[in-house]
Order: structure tokens, then sequence, then C-alpha cells
């Protein structure tokens, strides 16, 4: 009965045991691991941060329209280059 018992835990863990030991199915790599375009020193090291870009934008006011109801909005775009 014990013999059993030991044989049947064996049998159970093997599968685990082999499969751990092995690489996995599949792999995946993604183009920004490859390329790390997210990367910055400044940032992981120092905590730094790049000054952001700035653009002038043109601010609309307008309106939609849905069933009785009129829908105010502001629309922000950027100017365009003179």
């Amino acid at each position: 009965m014990l013999m059993r018992k030991v044989i049947l835990v064996l049998v159970l863990l093997l599968p685990a045991t082999l499969l751990a030991s092995h690489e996995p199915w599949t792999t995946t790599v993604y183009p920004q691991d490859v390329d790390k375009l997210w990367w910055d020193d400044n940032w992981w090291e120092e905590g730094q941060l790049d000054r952001p870009q700035n653009y002038r934008v043109n601010m609309e006011e307008i309106s939609y329209s849905n069933g009785d109801a009129d829908i105010p909005a502001y629309l922000f775009r950027p100017r365009r280059p003179c």
C-alpha cells in the first residue's frame, strides 16, 4: 500500500519537474525589447525627465447636437507652421 502511494506521488510530480527544467513552449520577443527606445538612463539613474516640447494651439468653441440636446465643447488643435 505504501509503495503504491510512493509510485503515485512520483508519477504525479515527475511531469512537473521535467517541465520546470525546460524552456517555455513559446517565447515572445517584442520590438521595444530589442531596440529599447523607451530606456532612458537619466530617468532610471538620476530621476530626470526630458523637457517636453510645447506648441502654440488654437482653441475653437463648438457644439454637437444629439437629439434635443446641444453639447458644448472646446476643440484644441496645433497652429499651422508659419
